[in-house]
């Protein structure tokens, strides 16, 4: 959850009043976090533009994602979610170059991996305290108003989906070709968008049976809110002449333009870069 919503208002939103309370969030968190927040704000800064001109490819958490060819993905930048480590373990040589988490169960569940990574990671301002301080750990801090920043500092909407916050953090970091794979858009649990449940048996909605499994907490989708960030993003990508495609095979989110991840591929600027895992 955001630490400020809109709907926390009793009647419509006043959009001086809601300003402020932004800025006074953002400044009390400056000041109850002064070395997090500088820091971080301060790497964020560094990386912005970085990645100019290059392609990436966005690996989601769908059931689908275990039918991409990994092999074809070597000298592409890849963005990885949540509990991608969980893949990284059955497929050796496997790269990522950057990791996004920004639910608060999901770190706290995968803080032990999120803690040892030297991957590049981004994650939520509210798990500080839960993730330890490192060169290669930022800070994403959340505002409640639905846009999409094209810079992450010094905040960024989560628009219900960590996948909305890894298309701000590419657009951050100046990729011009962005792919999605694995993002299905469709679960096997159905019910009220974010409400906290107990996971019964096998994850049959996410690319491994322990995503979340075996009694572990976690919040159902919200597709309706997520759509609408999806939204804004294929318009600020479109806006700005970068390219966005759903690679994903199959699926259910039709937002974006579909093509192929070979077609995707076959036009991405090579990186010629190592492709053999290390210390992840």
């Amino acid at each position: 959850m955001n630490e400020l919503s809109p709907t926390d208002h009793a009647g419509p939103v006043n959009p001086a009043g809601l300003g402020w309370r932004l800025a006074r969030d953002y400044l009390s968190w400056r000041m109850r976090h002064p070395i997090a927040s500088a820091t971080s704000h301060s790497k964020l800064r560094a990386l912005y533009g970085s990645e100019r001109g290059n392609a990436a490819v966005v690996l989601c958490n769908g059931p689908s994602l275990r039918s991409v060819d990994f092999a074809a993905l070597r000298g592409v930048k890849l963005i990885g979610l949540n509990k991608i480590n969980l893949l990284l373990e059955e497929i050796p040589g496997l790269k990522i170059d950057y990791l996004v988490a920004v639910n608060d169960l999901v770190v706290k569940q995968n803080c032990d991996f999120l803690n040892r990574t030297a991957i590049p990671t981004f994650v939520s301002s509210r798990s500080i305290g839960v993730l330890q301080a490192r060169p290669g750990l930022h800070w994403l801090y959340a505002s409640p108003v639905d846009n999409f920043a094209t810079q992450v500092f010094p905040s960024m909407y989560e628009g219900a989906t960590v996948t909305y916050a890894a298309l701000q953090l590419a657009y951050h970091l100046g990729f011009s070709r962005v792919a999605l794979v694995g993002c299905d858009h469709n679960f096997a649990v159905k019910g009220t968008p974010n409400l906290a449940v107990k996971a019964e048996g096998a994850d049959n909605s996410h690319f491994h049976p322990n995503y979340f499994a075996h009694g572990q907490t976690w919040q159902l989708p919200d597709l309706v809110e997520s759509e609408r960030a999806y939204m804004l993003a294929h318009k600020v990508y479109s806006a700005a002449g970068r390219e966005l495609y759903n690679c994903t095979a199959g699926g259910k989110l039709e937002i974006f333009p579909r093509l192929p991840l070979q077609d995707f591929l076959n036009t991405a600027t090579p990186l010629n870069r190592p492709t053999m895992l290390s210390s992840q």
